[in-house]
């Protein structure tokens, strides 16, 4: 009778324990969800905002196809070789410092290019988030790493069709 007290008293303190934990990480999911949401969002309605400006200006300064397919060409080719680094950085130093970097590299891009006057400062423009800014695979990376297995399709699937808001 004392042995079957005890064990009920112990599965007790498990089962609040275990209630404990789901609150915890409830919380710490919740957290992730507002950086996530603000450091994928701000690099997306930048993007989307300074898109046709940044047409405008290739008009402007006489950037003709040739200039719009180098710098598309150029952008590709740094985004290959930033992934990999950011996908260690991620690994490495964590995601929210992945994250951070390239919310900031795409800041910075957009207000170089907002106060450019020359051809020099759009191709400058275009190089911090082309090689540094990889917010989306990083946050799917989150979503891998936080959702339940049985989850993890169905909330990728929502993240994407999330962006199409932005880039359609």
């Amino acid at each position: 009778s004392g042995t079957a007290a005890a064990k009920v008293h112990l599965e007790g303190k498990e089962e609040a324990s275990h209630t404990g934990s789901l609150a915890r990480t409830k919380e710490f999911l919740l957290r992730w969800d507002v950086l996530i949401m603000v450091f994928s969002v701000v690099p997306m309605v930048g993007f989307t905002a300074m898109q046709p400006y940044k047409l405008t200006r290739q008009g402007e300064l006489e950037c003709g196809a040739l200039c719009v397919g180098s710098m598309t060409s150029v952008s590709s080719a740094l985004g290959l070789v930033g992934a990999p680094m950011i996908g260690a950085l991620s690994d490495q130093q964590g995601r929210k410092v992945a994250l951070s970097l390239g919310c900031m590299m795409s800041i910075t891009s957009y207000l170089v290019l907002a106060f450019s006057n020359s051809l020099v400062g759009l191709w400058i423009a275009l190089i911090p988030p082309a090689l540094l800014s990889h917010n989306f695979t990083v946050t799917k990376a989150i979503v891998a790493d936080l959702a339940p297995p049985k989850e993890r399709a169905g909330i990728l699937g929502r993240l994407g069709l999330g962006t199409l808001c932005f880039h359609a």
